[in-house]
């Protein structure tokens, strides 16, 4: 099954000047129906994906809406100076693959929109230093 939410395509759905294909959206693409064969087998799955903005959402939402499944959606509740702490820790620690700049995170973090109730998702919220 393919899902698609409003015809977004690789190159659109974060914004219709991405400089490249969006590679999360064909990794959803990819995996959809499996994650819901998964689910309607009864597996719990855990998906680690972004979901900081409606559009990223929608397709969690989809695959809840098409599966059924019960589900929590957790919401980490800092403040950015936190999380970029938190960020600038991880870079120095060399233990992560992955990092980012302080200037990639604020333009990351410029995009955030938190879940809204009229999403539908059932929220659990983290809330820390």
């Amino acid at each position: 099954m393919h899902l698609q939410s409003h015809g977004a395509s690789p190159r659109t759905s974060e914004g219709p000047h991405a400089p490249t294909p969006n590679l999360a959206f064909l990794l959803r693409q990819a995996l959809t129906a499996h994650i819901l064969d998964l689910l309607h087998s009864g597996f719990s799955v855990v998906l680690d994906f972004s979901a900081n903005t409606v559009e990223s959402r929608k397709w969690m939402r989809q695959l809840i809406d098409q599966s059924g499944a019960a589900h929590q959606l957790h919401l980490f509740d800092l403040s950015d100076a936190v999380c970029l702490t938190r960020l600038q820790a991880r870079n120095a620690s060399g233990t992560h693959p992955f990092t980012l700049s302080d200037a990639q995170f604020a333009q990351l973090a410029q995009h955030f929109s938190p879940p809204q109730a009229d999403e539908g998702f059932n929220i659990l919220r983290h809330c820390g230093r």
